[in-house]
């Protein structure tokens, strides 16, 4: 299989033991971005403020940058390539899922690429934040309003590199809630071929709503080039270039998932798919590593009867994950971070340049992921591991 870079994620607090666990901690750590913090820039160019990485692997600190930064295309060949070499474990690539039904003993499903019935144990939804499992397993009374849109879009993309973007991100806001962020994909300017760019927009936009749904790039980059057209910033051209020439380009919109239940029968949903708690939280990537450990092990310890798991792994996170959706500041939080007026962007250069100074950035700890999750120890995945 092959993966493109995606964008940067981090890796914090509980989900770093389960990596520890899975043998995999040293992989990962071979292939961080390494970022070492962020700058924030004016329209010039120039750092304003910089706030250095997360001092713990826990993901305390009021800063970007965690102790774990990675392309979300590493992490994913490295887990991809863990669950591959274990016995009995193979990829069916280029086909959805279309159809399941399920009675007490098994679960049915239709895939495209052959449109006949297979049977499983369980299926595990794990597609996520337009889940097509969620859609074909819950009830409509189960998804009703489950999206909680954050009324944020960005596009991800990669761009050549320049010396400056080592070691730190570099991020620069425009009025009317805009902002580039470019980020290190590798940890050396020799390394460092590519870079990430993030253009994002912190409004409702039905222009781009449609361009989404319509799936097509070129839309998408147009409407992205208008929204950004007036952009003062400096990084501006640089971005706007880039995403013109990128290969790699897709658009996000940023919102929550929240669901009375996380599965049904044999189903299960995992991850962004069951509940996504939006970038604005940086728990998305820890809550899909730890809720895939809790199915594996709760499945490990019933084989016979995944319903009775799935309502286990339920019962064990839910709370937790209640915690980590909380969005520091509130739903507001966005829209404090991307100011529409250039005097709100003054305000907010001048509040990151004084807690930069002061070094309160390292001891502010905003993030309700960091309340405390105890891992579960699983006898029988830790001998399979072994």
């Amino acid at each position: 299989m092959q993966f493109t870079y995606g964008q940067g994620i981090d890796v914090t607090g509980p989900a770093v033991e389960i990596l520890r666990r899975m043998g995999v901690y040293d992989e990962v750590r071979q292939k961080l971005t390494g970022e070492k913090g962020f700058a924030i820039l004016d329209d010039s160019g120039k750092v304003i403020a910089r706030l250095g990485a997360s001092e713990d692997e826990k993901g305390s600190g009021f800063t970007l940058t965690q102790e774990l930064e990675i392309m979300r295309g590493d992490m994913t060949r490295i887990l991809a390539d863990a669950a591959q070499s274990l016995e009995g474990v193979r990829y069916r690539c280029g086909c959805s899922v279309t159809e399941i039904h399920q009675s007490e003993s098994k679960v049915t499903a239709v895939l495209s690429d052959t449109n006949a019935p297979e049977e499983f144990e369980a299926i595990i939804g794990a597609d996520g934040m337009m889940s097509k499992v969620r859609r074909l397993v819950l009830d409509d009374n189960a998804r009703r309003d489950c999206f909680k849109s954050i009324e944020q879009y960005t596009a991800f993309f990669s761009i050549p590199s320049r010396p400056e973007d080592i070691p730190d991100a570099l991020l620069q806001h425009g009025t009317g809630r805009r902002a580039i962020l470019i980020r290190p994909i590798k940890g050396s300017v020799e390394a460092n071929e590519r870079s990430s760019c993030y253009m994002v927009y912190t409004k409702e936009l039905l222009d781009l709503a449609d361009a989404i749904a319509s799936r097509s790039i070129d839309t998408q980059k147009e409407v992205f080039a208008e929204i950004f057209k007036g952009f003062a910033g400096s990084l501006r051209e640089r971005a706007l270039k880039g995403m013109w020439e990128a290969n790699d380009f897709y658009v996000s919109q940023s919102a929550q998932i929240k669901l009375p239940v996380w599965s049904k029968g044999r189903v299960v949903l995992a991850g962004d798919s069951a509940y996504a708690p939006s970038p604005a939280t940086g728990q998305g990537t820890a809550l899909a590593i730890i809720g895939s450990y809790l199915i594996a092990g709760e499945l490990a310890k019933t084989p016979d009867n995944p319903v009775a798991a799935f309502k286990e792994y339920e019962r064990k996170f839910r709370d937790y994950v209640a915690t980590a959706q909380k969005i520091p500041g509130g739903s507001a939080l966005p829209k404090l971070a991307n100011p529409e007026t250039a005097w709100g962007i003054s305000v907010l250069r001048w509040v990151f340049w004084f807690v930069s100074w002061s070094g309160l950035y390292k001891v502010i700890n905003p993030k309700g992921g960091n309340a405390k999750f105890e891992l579960p120890d699983y006898e029988i995945m830790a001998k399979n591991l072994a």
